[in-house]
């Protein structure tokens, strides 16, 4: 029983099985929420608690998250971070704090990697659990989007046109974005722990996962905006303090926005079916992916695609056809933000992409900013 084990493992296991002691010591300052510890994260500048936590119970217990970063590991991944240390000094601190002697008897380290086989096992079992579940929230999320309206004519498609991204404006409607008359919300503050709830029309749009060479395009989420009537006869975001949520999952894939068009101006292949040499823009958002659709206009071979948060735009997974990749940035991000873009820049160019950067400085903080800024301006200038 003992072999099943190294002791490297051992201490890992250990670890794990006690996260909200390593959270407390490694990230204090915290507070506990639900199955969550929440608190700044001990290994960068970080000034409000909500973006870091550790999961203390449940089927993921003994793994932390950065949701700014897109950062995550395990309980010796906390310890190496809060130190700012490599691997050996954290295993060494972590001996420490799990109070192993320099010099165990052959009896105290059979019960010790004993306990930490036990432990490996109950995660283990917690993480098959945890796959089940997230297969079930995939069929689900994938259910949503299905049973969603085409969106041509729909208050999405109104909302998508207030902001110079409607159908007209690309020329055809994103077949990836659909519309759901009415959709329940639910959204719990993280600070206050009040809740919001209600019901809105949505635009639902599609997610698939990461490309595989050897498996068709699989959905693994639909990305949820809440829409409501802006009080000037068009429709905006519906008045919750998170009108975008994500039903599933979402780590690696995207939203495939826009395929582009063919070589003869007719419809383009599918992304998965792309020619070699293609290239890719690639957003946040997808208000900023359509803008960059429109600006395009009728380029061949041009897909866009939404990465849905900072984070996941270094852990997107693309088709190698894709070999020139153009990331869309935000106007003047913070520290933070440049650097998350700058490692997916540098992963995208380690696969033999070439990579640029596009920095919005057309006013505004975003694309969709500009394009709109562009539009007002356009009309200034007709009704002169």
């Amino acid at each position: 029983m003992t072999r099943g084990l190294s002791d490297f493992q051992a201490i890992v296991a250990q670890l794990n099985a006690q996260p909200e002691a390593v959270a407390r010591r490694y990230a204090p300052n915290g507070r506990r929420d639900g199955p969550t510890w929440r608190a700044l994260n001990p290994g960068r500048v970080d000034r409000h608690i909500g973006s870091f936590w550790v999961n203390v119970t449940g089927p993921h217990a003994g793994r932390w998250h950065d949701r700014a970063t897109g950062e995550g590991g395990d309980m010796l991944d906390l310890i190496q971070l809060a130190l700012g240390c490599d691997r050996a000094a954290a295993v060494q601190e972590a001996r420490a704090f799990l109070g192993i002697a320099d010099q165990e008897t052959p009896e105290q380290r059979r019960l010790r990697h004993e306990a930490a086989l036990r432990a490996q096992r109950a995660a283990e079992e917690a993480k098959a659990q945890a796959e089940r579940e997230a297969l079930q929230k995939r069929g689900r999320a994938r259910a949503l989007w299905l049973g969603g309206k085409p969106l041509e004519g729909t208050p999405a498609a109104a909302y998508l046109a207030g902001r110079c991204v409607g159908p007209a404006d690309l020329g055809r409607a994103p077949g990836a974005l659909r519309f759901v008359p009415r959709l329940r919300y639910y959204h719990e503050d993280e600070e206050t722990g009040e809740i919001f709830e209600g019901a809105w029309p949505a635009m639902v749009a599609q997610i698939h996962g990461p490309w595989q060479a050897d498996a068709p395009p699989e959905a693994i989420g639909t990305h949820i905006t809440w829409l409501a009537p802006d009080g000037r006869g068009g429709w905006g975001k519906a008045p919750v303090p998170a009108p975008k949520k994500i039903h599933g999952q979402h780590k690696g894939g995207f939203i495939r926005l826009w395929s582009g068009w063919g070589p003869r101006s007719g419809k383009n292949r599918p992304l998965a079916q792309a020619r070699d040499g293609a290239r890719v823009f690639i957003s946040e958002g997808i208000e900023d992916g359509l803008s960059a659709a429109v600006m395009l206009g009728r380029e061949p071979d041009t897909y866009v695609v939404a990465a849905l948060n900072l984070g996941n735009m270094e852990a997107i997974v693309l088709p190698p056809a894709l070999t020139e990749a153009t990331i869309i940035a935000d106007q003047d991000p913070g520290e933070k933000q440049r650097a998350v873009i700058d490692r997916a820049a540098a992963r995208l160019a380690a696969e033999g992409r070439r990579v640029r950067v596009w920095r919005n400085h057309h006013g505004g903080k975003d694309l969709n900013d500009a394009l709109r800024q562009a539009r007002a301006q356009e009309r200034e200038e007709g009704a002169a």
